[in-house]
């Protein structure tokens, strides 16, 4: 019984020093749907080293999450290892720790081959499924580590991994116009894929290698993984086709040799769900002043899909586009759908617009002046008193006056804002001005402006001469 205590004790001791759990109790088809995609994703097609819906436990690839911070920089998803993946496990207690595994198929990558030549693959680790692009962007975060580093950083020992997305509006230099993914950060374009001779704090043993990127790059130093190093926590990225169907292949290899294990920890493979903005805003609950206007766009393009909008709940048969404008409240659905004829609902979304009220008044009066004409007019003062005095409430509101657009009212702008000294004696060169007087109220829920205009007018003094006829005056009267 002690000895069984004891035992115990050293599995639970050495999983809480070392903080990252192995579950390798699934196959590859529930790793990838229940562990390592996200809401609203449904991969299919799911192959482990080109075998198709393998549902038993394989060695290599397993579910791992952390029970208290690490520096791993990544705390739960799916693990590939070129060894068994419960050999990720800390603390680092070897130079260079290396695992047998069951893998039964020595699988070729041609991709991989390509990033490991003219070295040889030893039993690459591919996992790989189809997807329909629910959105704009596919993005997940990974982590690569290796025992190689740092002592092998620079020779051919490197073992390789890539993240080989195809599909349409991809184009790449792999199989199928596939690109690789797995970037260095601040590179777009090129071949600056994570590597260990990209990414690395130089070789010890050897001063001529230099540091590489080593901003991404973390020295192992710590009890919570065995492995030497790894990469910062990063980023994959592509940009997809709404609607259009993808194929994603996450692979790794020990490469020339089978000593050394390498890993990649990939989490939160998700699709960028379709998101409507109304004026720019990504809101679900948006609300414009009345009289306003909602532009709502779905950011989707118009080809190759068929849209239905709904109004709550009843669909708007002349709404047939990408986008709507409206100027009525409610609930707005859009569903986007491949062509005919598989009219496949791919995505959807929704939100509410609402109107809120303006503030009511009666409108200001124009203004009037007779005078000759002249180089500069003087209204005097162009304050509007009588319409101030109708607005209940009248501290709670702010009064501002342009002589400019109604646009820059209405924005609050700098531009054509008149201070109180021009308006108490507003003088302009123009017989005709039009004045927009800004109402707004600070403390309300919705804060909407009322922006009235009216004119300033001059109307010039006549002038000219008297004229009349000879009298005939009879003195006999």
């Amino acid at each position: 019984m002690k000895k069984i205590l004891f035992f115990i004790f050293l599995v639970f001791f050495g999983f809480s020093n070392a903080q990252i759990v192995i579950e390798n109790t699934q196959g590859p088809v529930q790793l990838v749907t229940d562990y390592l995609v996200g809401v609203g994703l449904n991969p299919f097609n799911i192959k482990f080293n080109t075998a198709i819906g393998v549902t038993l436990p394989r060695d290599q690839v397993a579910r791992f999450f952390t029970n208290n911070p690490t520096n791993l920089g990544i705390d739960k998803g799916i693990v590939m290892c070129t060894g068994k993946a419960i050999s990720v496990v800390g603390p680092n207690s070897e130079a260079g720790s290396t695992t047998p595994t069951n893998l039964s198929i020595n699988t070729v990558d041609p991709d991989l081959s390509i990033l490991a030549a003219p070295e040889l693959l030893v039993k690459p680790v591919v996992l790989e499924f189809d997807f329909i692009a629910t959105g704009k962007e596919v993005s997940f975060d990974f982590v690569f580590a290796s025992e190689e580093y740092q002592e092998y950083v620079g020779s051919a020992y490197n073992d390789v991994f890539g993240f080989f997305i195809s599909g349409p509006g991809i184009n790449g230099a792999f199989e199928n116009g596939a690109q690789n993914i797995a970037r260095i950060p601040t590179s777009n374009t090129g071949n600056f894929f994570v590597t260990i001779g990209n990414v690395n704090n130089g070789n010890p043993n050897n001063p001529a290698i230099v540091p590489a990127n080593n901003q991404y790059f973390t020295f192992n130093n710590q009890q919570w993984t065995q492995f030497d190093g790894f990469t910062k926590l990063l980023t994959a990225r592509a940009i997809l086709q709404c609607g259009k169907q993808y194929h994603i292949k996450l692979a790794i290899s020990n490469v020339t040799d089978r000593f050394f294990d390498s890993a990649v920890f990939i989490k939160n493979f998700t699709v960028a769900p379709l998101q409507i903005l109304v004026n720019g805003s990504s809101q679900n609950n948006v609300v414009i002043c009345n009289g306003g206007v909602a532009n709502l766009a779905s950011g989707l393009p118009a080809a190759d899909t068929r849209f239905e909008w709904l109004r709550d709940g009843s669909v708007m048969t002349s709404e047939l586009g990408p986008n709507l404008s409206t100027a009525i409240p409610g609930t707005y659905t859009i569903n986007a759908y491949t062509p005919s004829p598989d009219n496949c609902l791919f995505a959807t979304d929704n939100v509410t617009v609402s109107f809120a009220p303006t503030i009511t008044s009666s409108l200001p009066l124009p203004i009037q002046i007779c005078e000759p004409a002249a180089a500069l007019y003087n209204f005097g003062n162009i304050a509007q008193p009588l319409l101030l005095n109708t607005i209940i409430g009248l501290a709670d509101y702010e009064i501002s006056y342009y002589d400019s657009t109604f646009n820059d009212a209405r924005d609050d702008s700098q531009i054509g804002l008149l201070t109180p000294a021009r308006v108490a004696a507003y003088t302009t060169a123009l017989t005709s001005k039009t004045i927009y007087l800004r109402i707004y109220n600070p403390n309300a829920i919705i804060p909407c402006p009322l922006v009235l205009p009216y004119t300033l007018t001059v109307e010039t003094a006549p002038s000219g001469t008297f004229s009349y006829p000879t009298a005939t005056l009879c003195n006999n009267l």
